[in-house]
């Protein structure tokens, strides 16, 4: 599993944001069981979009949670943004949390990583705020 950490300039945000990103990679499970065709030219993963709670980041489900392992074990992508505690909504003066997270997100991500774009292949998920 590959985790990454992520900086851009976002359009509805009006700043740079942070994002962290799981994907599956070959891995000591593809050594045990001999699988040698991991890397498939044009293969896309299912992702999970996972918001975090109150107070928190972009980095607290890799801290203080499994998700790496069930993401590796499980062969999907876990994306996890920033929202810096503005409850992912859009700000009438302000930032656009939520049009960032519904449309902006995906497109940067599904464009820089080998991500689905199928709406079964997606799901959102989060905990507090983000849930």
């Amino acid at each position: 599993m590959a985790v990454l950490k992520m900086n851009f300039l976002s359009k509805y945000l009006g700043m740079q944001t942070n994002i962290t990103v799981c994907l599956p990679s070959f891995s000591f499970r593809d050594v045990m069981n001999n699988n040698q065709d991991f890397y498939v030219r044009g293969m896309k993963f299912q992702t999970l979009y996972l918001l975090h709670g109150g107070a928190g980041d972009d980095s607290d489900y890799v801290n203080f949670t499994n998700i790496v392992r069930y993401a590796d074990e499980n062969r999907i992508a876990v994306v996890m943004p920033c929202d810096y505690n503005f409850f992912y909504t859009d700000d009438p003066k302000g930032p656009k949390y939520w049009r960032y997270v519904s449309e902006e997100l995906m497109e940067v991500c599904q464009t820089l990583f080998p991500l689905s774009d199928k709406p079964e292949d997606n799901f959102v998920a989060g905990l507090s705020m983000g849930g």
